[in-house]
């Protein structure tokens, strides 16, 4: 099993305007600087941390649940994709009386895995 941590920024300063106010990493192992987690992404990821509302989030993801992670873990299943990327429900693990969130991740997800998993959990802190 692999674990994969990314650290992102809201407002990357180097980050086109159409998606300012959204969450971007960099990830220098594959070269990408200031990819977007896009608004719906990031909006589902304020809730998510709400009240707090960091300028630095830390993800954790892989398609194993781990018993050590800390901040709100979510399991996110897929719903639909094509190849410019995949839409997901997202739902903290432990909470049943939470609404599901929807999120968009991009094609980059398979520079992680090799294809958009069915199902995946992420920490984020």
């Amino acid at each position: 099993m692999t674990v994969f941590n990314l650290t992102a920024k809201l407002n990357h300063p180097e980050a086109p305007d159409l998606y300012k106010d959204c969450f971007f990493y960099d990830d220098p192992r594959l070269g990408i600087v200031a990819e977007p987690l896009i608004h719906i992404t990031t909006a589902a990821i304020q809730r998510l941390l709400a009240p707090a509302q960091p300028q630095q989030i830390q993800l954790i993801f892989s398609t194993e649940k781990q018993a050590d992670w800390g901040g709100v873990i979510t399991q996110l299943t897929f719903v639909d994709g094509d190849a410019d990327g995949s839409t997901y429900q997202v739902m903290p693990v432990g909470d049943s009386t939470a609404n599901p969130l929807s999120v968009w991740l991009c094609a980059h997800l398979t520079d992680y895995f090799d294809k958009p998993p069915l199902k995946f959990y992420c920490s984020i802190s």
